[in-house]
């Protein structure tokens, strides 16, 4: 137990020396969101990403291209464009996504979002609520000495939920957690359409974004790899 418990603060250490806001950044199939998962968040006003991802061990097989930008407040445009197999096959969709104004700022941040709305493979329709269910200051007030010197290595630490439903997919449910340690690196884990996906986001400056995935724990499992880019208009 002892081992364990050292072998877990250890490892929140070293991620700690890697920790320094997360903007909203691209999931693997265009849309801001986790591996798989939309979020509630959008690209702000006048903001825009790209972003490329790729199987880590074929390249070649399946890759991933996209664009977002934010038209106006809480309203996200983008276009997706997948490369398949051999010979190649192509086809681009274009997602929608509209985060509803806040009342107060604790609340939970609630968006609706269409996925192909042209219809080139399959248009889904979704809705989101995205919020913060753990802070750092929650984790301080019941916590042992020896938890706290671990906690002395982050900034900031949070867990954020992911909970909405889609339709036109096997399981309708899906769920995602972010665990935010500090600013830089957050581990991701998330249930969609019957797959469980985690992964690792780290934010390499304040517009250069990494990702790694590995999708469909559960089956066969397929290592993804991305990196996105957010800029201003």
């Amino acid at each position: 137990m002892k081992v364990a418990r050292s072998v877990m603060l250890g490892g929140m250490v070293l991620l700690g020396l890697l920790t320094a806001g997360v903007s909203a950044d691209p999931s693997y199939f265009g849309y801001t969101g986790l591996i798989v998962v939309p979020t509630a968040e959008t690209v702000g006003k006048e903001l825009w990403n790209v972003a490329a991802y790729a199987k880590l061990h074929d390249i070649s097989d399946t890759n991933q291209y996209s664009v977002n930008f934010g038209a106006v407040d809480g309203l996200e445009i983008g276009l997706d464009h997948t490369k398949t197999g051999t010979p190649i096959m192509t086809d681009t969709r274009v997602n929608l996504k509209y985060a509803m104004p806040k009342v107060k700022a604790e609340d939970a941040s609630i968006a609706m979002g269409v996925i192909d709305a042209t219809n080139e493979n399959k248009t889904l329709v979704y809705g989101v609520a995205s919020k913060n269910l753990i802070h750092r200051k929650a984790i301080e007030s019941d916590a042992d000495p020896r938890t706290l010197q671990a906690l002395r290595h982050f900034r900031d630490i949070s867990l954020d939920g992911h909970f909405g439903l889609i339709g036109g997919v096997d399981s309708n449910f899906f769920v995602g957690l972010e665990l935010k340690l500090g600013k830089y690196v957050s581990v991701l884990g998330e249930h969609f359409n019957n797959s469980k996906n985690a992964g690792i986001r780290a934010h390499l400056t304040d517009k250069l974004t990494a990702d790694f995935g590995l999708v469909h724990l559960d089956n066969t499992t397929h290592h993804r790899v991305g990196v996105s880019y957010n800029q201003r208009f």
